[in-house]
């Protein structure tokens, strides 16, 4: 009786082992890396088309049918032209990689990534690298610029990992700007550099901008705006597309500003959040002014501290609009200041168990150096 049931647990054990096996060889038989051969890519490639559908299977290689969640996507851009790629449909990918290695006359060209009203779904990372750069050296005014635009009713999920870079040597001003009427969320790390060895009076640039509500960029995890990888005077910004946009911006967790982060002169009535649930640390080493609208620290379902940590910042980061402690949060400026840089604005704390720790000996004028008053860092 022993023998019989040993026996049976056997064969249940290997056809388990043969279900797996079997589920192994379906999962990883139709993954495949699935290059772009549309419009912006090498027009000779075997196969190239015109075409600019982001769904369209046609326009990918290894056409072995749709495309499937566990493709990964690669778009390399080599054509000196203006162009644009748009979906026509919702779609989920596995990852998603961008790449220009465009070789530029005397004309500035343009990529566009559009979502349109569809939603754009990434399982896994989305790399995105700026290479392109002049015939001639001397052509140092001549950008190649990557859009990825998002829709007002456009949804764009990341679900692990953004990387935007303007790589090294591109000679060029270069930009990748992130333009969101829509929805993007980035579930992973974000790092955003921009060393393009530009030498002429315009920077090369990583922006993220968002647009009016309900437009919004949330960073789900630890966010670099550069990190101090040395660089010319190029810049990672973080805005809004258009003066007076009322979208919005949530760190949920570390937020960490380089010497060449900065905000554009459009973040004037936005919305920034930090909700993470728990401790987020928000580190200054900006040399160039980095001042966020209205800000909003936890809420109701979240306890968030946000800690102020220095890394030789010299211009102070200030506010231009309001600042709400709410839920059981804590906002922890260390020995360092958050100054609302004009008159006007509110302070809100809302329950008995926020807080507001201060820990510094004095606080200075906005931009300046001079001694306001001593025994506080908050206006």
């Amino acid at each position: 009786m022993l023998f019989i049931l040993v026996t049976i647990i056997e064969i249940f054990m290997r056809k388990i082992k043969l279900c797996l096996l079997f589920t192994f060889f379906i999962c990883t038989s139709f993954a495949a890396t699935r290059n772009w051969i549309g419009s912006g890519t090498d027009p000779l490639a075997t196969g190239a088309t015109t075409g600019t559908d982001f769904n369209n299977p046609l326009n990918w290689d290894n056409n072995t049918g749709p495309l499937l969640a566990t493709d990964d996507l690669i778009i390399t851009l080599t054509q000196d032209l203006t162009t644009s790629v748009s979906l026509s449909d919702y779609i989920s990918v596995n990852s998603l990689t961008i790449t220009g290695s465009v070789t530029l006359n005397v004309t500035p060209r343009n990529f566009g990534l559009l979502t349109q009203n569809f939603s754009l779904n990434l399982l896994g990372n989305f790399v995105l690298t700026n290479s392109c750069k002049p015939t001639n050296p001397a052509w140092n005014n001549v950008p190649y610029n990557i859009i990825i635009n998002v829709s007002p009713n456009g949804v764009f999920n990341i679900g692990a990992n953004l990387t935007a870079t303007n790589n090294p040597g591109s000679q060029s001003p270069n930009s990748i700007a992130f333009s969101i009427d829509g929805s993007l969320t980035v579930n992973g790390t974000t790092l955003a550099n921009s060393l393009s060895t530009v030498t002429s009076s315009t920077p090369s640039s990583v922006a993220f901008l968002v647009g009016n509500t309900p437009a919004k960029i949330k960073f789900v995890g630890n966010v670099t705006f550069d990190d101090n990888t040395v660089g010319y005077i190029n810049v990672v910004t973080l805005g809004c597309t258009a003066p007076n946009n009322t979208g919005s911006v949530e760190f949920d967790g570390n937020l960490s500003l380089g010497r060449n982060a900065n905000t554009n002169s459009n973040f004037a009535t936005a919305t920034v959040y930090f909700d993470g649930n728990g401790i987020q640390t928000y580190t200054h080493g900006n040399t160039l002014p980095f001042n966020l609208p209205n800000v909003v620290i936890g809420s109701y379902s979240n306890s968030s501290t946000v800690l102020f940590a220095n890394s030789n910042s010299v211009i102070p980061s200030n506010l231009t609009g309001n600042l709400t402690i709410t839920g059981s949060s804590t906002l922890d400026l260390n020995t360092l200041q958050w100054n609302r840089n004009s008159v006007g604005g509110t302070f809100l704390m809302y329950r008995y168990s926020t807080k507001l720790k201060l820990s510094g000996a004095t606080s200075v004028l906005n931009g300046g150096s001079a001694t306001l008053f001593a025994g506080s860092n908050f206006p």
